[in-house]
């Protein structure tokens, strides 16, 4: 069984899966009913998603991400010029009131958290595209 042939395999089992490949980074593997062919998409502070039909080849779908690399790639850094134009805080972004501070930080989880630590409110973000 080979790799392209495997991770099609593991996919098959749900609706949507990620998977990182080197060079790119994380993309998400969705199938679709609406979705007539295979398509890639990017969207700022989402990633990158390939759209798979439902009865659609994963295989095939893994092939063309591997086709269109230097695609993705060159773009992939265009919509990182076009989320820092639209981002308004960062972790340098400085809150304070009288009684406690706010610090954002990125992380790698999908759940946003806040904790309360020596007066300081830590609000932890999920980090986009990197």
């Amino acid at each position: 069984m080979g790799f392209i042939t495997f991770i099609a395999e593991l996919i098959k089992v749900q609706k949507e899966q990620t998977l990182d490949i080197p060079e790119i980074g994380e993309i998400l593997i969705r199938r679709s009913v609406k979705a007539k062919r295979i398509s890639i998409r990017l969207k700022p502070f989402a990633g990158t998603t390939l759209v798979v039909p439902k009865n659609g080849d994963l295989k095939e779908g893994i092939r063309f991400i591997h086709e269109k690399k230097e695609w993705i790639k060159a773009n992939l850094k265009k919509l990182e010029e076009k989320e820092q134009k639209l981002t308004i805080f960062s972790e340098e972004t400085k809150f304070q009131a009288r009684s406690f501070a706010l610090q954002i930080q990125k992380h790698t989880s999908n759940k946003v958290r806040l904790q309360l630590k020596m007066a300081c409110y830590k609000f932890s973000i999920r980090q986009c595209g990197g």
